[in-house]
């Protein structure tokens, strides 16, 4: 069977799950990735432009962040501290927010939406470090110790060999 197909029964076990809930309609609702989108470029702007504040006001600075970017700040607090210290990979959190996008435009459905970020980071993370670990292996191949076929020997060649 290919990995897809049991990726995807593996979704529809944990969807059958008591603890799994849809949240397909809400994301179509409520229609956040656009807004979330804009906040975190108008983040990244003041960031910029700003860089010496932080270093010197850093309280004047977050009340700056914070008043930019006040919806991103009020609904999703994580996602604002991460952006406002760096520590997303601005790529992966813009692809992210299209996938969200394709939820709320109707193209993907949120099962569908969470197999592409679980490939994504698949790729990203699992892939990336078995790959790793093969260059590794390829990397050191000469440093494998070298096996030696044993010779069979006697009890009593082995004693004479020994004394001598």
């Amino acid at each position: 069977m290919n990995n897809s197909f049991m990726q995807s029964l593996n979704m529809k076990s944990l969807m059958d799950s008591d603890d799994y809930v849809n949240n397909t309609e809400r994301i179509r609702e409520l229609k956040h990735s656009e807004r979330i989108l804009e906040d975190i470029g108008k983040l990244c702007r003041v960031k910029k432009d700003h860089f010496h504040m932080k270093m010197v006001e850093e309280e004047k600075f977050n009340f700056l962040c914070e008043t930019s970017a006040p919806f991103l700040f009020s609904n999703y607090t994580d996602l604002f501290r991460k952006v406002l210290k760096d520590e997303l990979d601005m790529k992966m959190m813009v692809n992210f927010i299209g996938i969200l996008k394709q939820i709320e435009e109707g193209t993907l459905d949120q099962y569908d939406a969470s197999v592409k970020v679980g490939t994504i980071l698949r790729e990203m993370y699992v892939d990336s470090a078995l790959r790793r670990g093969d260059n590794l292996d390829k990397e050191h191949a000469a440093d494998a110790p070298t096996f030696v076929e044993p010779t069979p020997i006697s009890w009593k060649e082995y004693k004479s060999k020994k004394h001598d």
